[in-house]
């Protein structure tokens, strides 16, 4: 063997210890979860056409818009599943209605996992007051106070700099004032396909109370319609980081033993997940009873929140070795997760 090749065998053992000392003992990796349980499992979501008043599709466009830069979700919308709901004679009403003798079905069709209703319910301003009036104000004179001898007076500003006093007066100035309120209301209702009923329901309210004073110069107010666009931004944004992903750090023990596998815990301690899935996956084909796997498959799948095909993989490894510990607990982890949803109301 050539002294190079010796060289990257020794480099090769010495990652390879490294890896199964620190797989012995579990890892710190990067998982991304939803901001919301209610969320969980849910990666291809249906938005449906937003109804209410006359600004709600422009609300709907940003609304996906938003979600779709979260990285998180995958969204279909109206143009994606019409079509497909017409075939099967179903209409958006019905499964607003919830139906849980259908809701598997309407899974299949769309290949989605759940559906996201909203209704704009109320954007407007309205006026509190609006007038001038004259006020007192104490305005230079352009000069500067003197002393006795006839000396300019010097002060200390709040620096400790000295400066000269200025002379002040009182005049009167007309003062403009306008008072505005604008509100916007938004109703979110999520079907969860797998649960087969609303899981979910969020009703976001946001208000602007505008209150502007000015003196002698003139300044133009905030549109109607930026109060508007600014309000359902707003909502928006707030609602999206609700929901939306959330990073934590967790400690888990992904198994290696071939070559495969410890090239993925590489990928999964870079939180490269699309990278280490992709390896995982081709040892799949490679060693088709190999339980670790299945259960690195599934730990990568976990790892980026799509908790149905973590489950999947997870019971294919315990099936492989049923007195493997870990595993049972890895398909206990993602039950719990089914569990919270179920109870919610």
């Amino acid at each position: 063997m050539s002294r190079g090749a010796t060289a990257r065998h020794i480099l090769w053992i010495s990652m390879a210890a490294i890896l199964i000392g620190a797989c012995a003992s579990g890892i710190k990796l990067q998982f991304t979860r939803p901001g919301q349980i209610a969320f969980a499992g849910i990666k291809r979501l249906v938005v449906a056409p937003v109804t209410g008043i006359r600004q709600a599709p422009r609300f709907e466009e940003e609304l996906v818009a938003a979600l779709g830069k979260t990285g998180f979700y995958t969204i279909l919308r109206d143009a994606d599943v019409r079509n497909i709901l017409l075939k099967h004679g179903v209409t958006y009403d019905d499964i607003a209605a919830a139906d849980s003798l259908r809701m598997s079905d309407v899974a299949v069709w769309l290949q989605a996992d759940g559906i996201l209703f909203c209704e704009l319910k109320d954007l407007d301003i309205s006026y509190m007051a609006l007038g001038a009036e004259k006020v007192e104000r104490l305005v230079w004179t352009g000069e500067y106070e003197r002393d006795e001898f006839g000396e300019i007076v010097m002060v200390q500003d709040s620096s400790g700099a000295m400066i000269k006093k200025k002379k002040l007066k009182i005049k009167f100035i007309d003062q403009k004032f306008q008072l505005r309120d604008a509100k916007v209301e938004v109703a979110f209702r999520l079907i969860d396909f797998q649960i087969g009923r609303i899981i979910g329901t969020w009703n976001k309210e946001e208000h602007y109370i505008e209150n502007i004073v000015e003196g002698d110069k003139f300044q133009e107010f905030r549109s109607e319609k930026e109060i508007k666009q600014m309000l359902m931004d707003k909502v928006i944004r707030e609602f999206v980081q609700e929901i939306g992903p959330r990073i934590e750090f967790v400690k888990r023990q992904p198994e290696g033993g071939i070559a495969e596998l410890d090239s993925g815990i590489v990928f999964a301690q870079q939180n490269n997940w699309e990278k280490a899935l992709d390896v995982w996956s081709r040892a799949e084909d490679k060693y088709p009873n190999n339980a670790s796997v299945y259960f690195d498959v599934g730990l990568a799948h976990e790892a980026v929140g799509n908790y149905k095909m973590a489950e999947m993989y997870y019971l294919k490894a315990g099936l492989l070795a049923p007195k493997q510990k870990k595993y049972r607990k890895a398909v206990s982890r993602i039950r719990k997760i089914w569990d919270d949803k179920a109870t919610m109301q």
